[in-house]
């Protein structure tokens, strides 16, 4: 199983890379491609804790979800920046 997750890995990590060069040959800001990444990724991952049947919930402590959006504000700060 870690074999599966370790390609799943390097998949999705050249497929970034592919993501970058294919927008700057299209004239599309990176922070951009950035910040779609970063939302597609908040869609399907909240989809997945909370929209399916066997979901928990809000499982995690408000610490935990405040250090995850000052995590996220940060990502985001430093590609603008960038």
């Amino acid at each position: 199983m870690l074999i599966l997750v370790a390609v799943a890995g390097g998949v999705a990590f050249s497929a970034i890379g592919w993501a970058y060069r294919a927008a700057a040959g299209a004239g599309i800001p990176t922070c951009h491609v950035a910040v779609g990444m970063g939302l597609a990724g908040v869609a399907w991952f909240g989809w997945r804790a909370f929209g399916t049947p066997d979901a928990p919930g809000v499982s995690a402590p408000p610490l935990v979800w405040i250090w995850g959006v000052a995590n996220g504000l940060a990502q985001g700060c430093c590609v603008y920046l960038y």
